[in-house]
């Protein structure tokens, strides 16, 4: 995927952030994924996580969390 569509996408993911309070709940209907937003973050299971890394920019990956996962 090209830089510019994955800036867009990191832009939406990051709205997400912004517009949903801690502990609610963001679904991705397209891609049938549910994600928890904690502490600013989205979190995920590995595999959820992995799919909106693979659309967004490396910079945005720090807003993301495996669900259980210390880090």
């Amino acid at each position: 995927m090209e830089d510019y569509k994955k800036e867009q996408n990191s832009k939406f993911f990051s709205r997400i952030i912004e517009m949903t309070n801690d502990g609610g709940t963001y679904v991705w209907p397209s891609e049938a994924r549910m994600y928890t937003i904690k502490n600013n973050q989205i979190v995920g299971d590995q595999e959820s996580i992995d799919a909106i890394k693979a659309i967004t920019l490396e910079s945005f990956h720090s807003k993301l969390k495996i669900k259980g996962n210390a880090k």
